[in-house]
């Protein structure tokens, strides 16, 4: 999407400060005014537009993309006082997508350069410069290479750089995806889509989104007929035709992701924890019963779970492509298939399972152990760099 034309900020910017005025006469309260400010801010893109002016990879994109939209909505309905957005300015002529912009370039900075923090301190385990520029040193290897391998090193190095921002793009799909979601509802006022408490659901209702994004949109104007995917459309129950109507005004504006998008907040993968956390994960579950083969239903149990509720590849993961690689992820998808039948099966062998005796019970007790194992490490904890080994 392009960047609005002076014109149409201009537009935006007297809008906003007749609002701002009216509000100030007592036409408008105060949250009525910052919600309609949040409104105008979110069509100039202006979380967009600022990411993408960084010198920074564009797997690192969304997350800046998701800090920049957060942090303008919690500030434009904060007051002057708590270093919000103060209305009388803007009443006074102070331009709105100035502030947004001005804003907006802080926090996009400072977003970058947490993530650059972060990368230099995994130096070891990660690449650093951006997409298709070598690190310094891969510039020594290549000035030490002859012709032809460096040729070969730089091609191997590109789809090496490729397949990683691939992947980071699906790990941080969960936070960034849900950061989106959170504030176009905020700013329109649209209920969550919930998703369907079988994890296995939730998966083939991802799969049918990734295969057919258009599908999200027709989902919601056929939810009462159920004419279209079954999967999706049940999806939508908690809407009233008031907020169909509001979701086909965003439509309207940013096409079919607009529907996409509240849907993909409800069915977005977790991003799969590293071996270690995995480990943890069935060792706890593991203490919870001595009964004859527990151990290994459990880990059956969790590796079910985690292939059906995360991404198949871990943040951290190094490995190359390969065909040994590609085995690893269709072993996983073919996993996620098998949740119906691994619950089944586990609760026929133990019916008075403390992970839960209905399948309900046992998919809200994997998500409770998953979110212990995506917590964060406390940062000032040394890392073990024999922890660091894939799941």
């Amino acid at each position: 999407m392009q960047t609005l034309a002076h014109e149409a900020l201009a537009s935006i910017d007297d809008q906003a400060r007749h609002l701002a005025q009216e509000h100030l006469s007592g036409g408008i309260t105060d949250e009525a005014v910052r919600h309609r400010f949040a409104e105008l801010i979110f069509t100039t893109q202006v979380a967009r537009d600022v990411t993408r002016s960084l010198r920074a990879p564009s797997c690192d994109w969304e997350d800046i993309e998701g800090a920049v939209s957060e942090t303008l909505l919690l500030k434009t309905y904060a007051g002057a006082g708590d270093g919000g957005l103060d209305v009388a300015r803007i009443a006074d002529g102070a331009s709105l997508t100035g502030w947004a912009r001005q804003l907006g370039k802080r926090i996009a900075s400072s977003k970058r350069r947490d993530q650059m923090n972060a990368n230099s301190k995994s130096a070891p385990f990660a690449p650093t410069g951006t997409p298709g520029e070598p690190t310094p040193f891969e510039h020594v290897s290549v000035a030490a290479a002859g012709a032809d391998e460096r040729l070969d090193e730089e091609h191997d190095q590109g789809v090496l750089l490729a397949f990683r921002e691939q992947i980071a793009n699906a790990v941080h799909a969960a936070t960034r995806t849900r950061t989106q979601a959170r504030a176009v509802r905020t700013t329109f006022d649209l209920p969550q889509v919930v998703a369907d408490p079988n994890p296995l659901t939730t998966y083939l209702a991802r799969q049918a989104i990734e295969a057919n994004p258009a599908a999200a949109l027709d989902s919601l104007r056929n939810r009462h007929t159920r004419s279209c995917d079954p999967l999706l459309s049940p999806m939508w129950d908690s809407y009233s035709e008031e907020d169909g109507a509001n979701v086909e005004t965003l439509v309207s504006q940013w096409g079919y992701q607009a529907a996409v998008l509240l849907i993909q907040e409800a069915v977005v993968a977790q991003a799969r924890p590293p071996a270690i956390k995995v480990r943890a994960m069935t060792e706890e579950i593991v203490s919870w019963s001595r009964s004859l083969g527990w151990s290994s239903a459990t880990a059956r149990l969790v590796e079910a779970y985690l292939a059906v509720a995360c991404t198949p590849l871990c943040a951290g993961d190094r490995r190359k492509p390969s065909p040994e690689l590609d085995e690893v992820l269709d072993a996983r998808r073919a996993t996620a298939l098998t949740w119906d039948q691994v619950v089944a099966e586990h609760l026929v062998a133990y019916p008075t399972s403390p992970a839960g005796t209905t399948p309900e019970q046992i998919a809200a007790t994997m998500g409770a152990l998953l979110e212990d194992a995506l917590e964060p490490e406390p940062t000032n904890q040394a890392v073990n760099a024999a922890d660091l080994n894939l799941a």
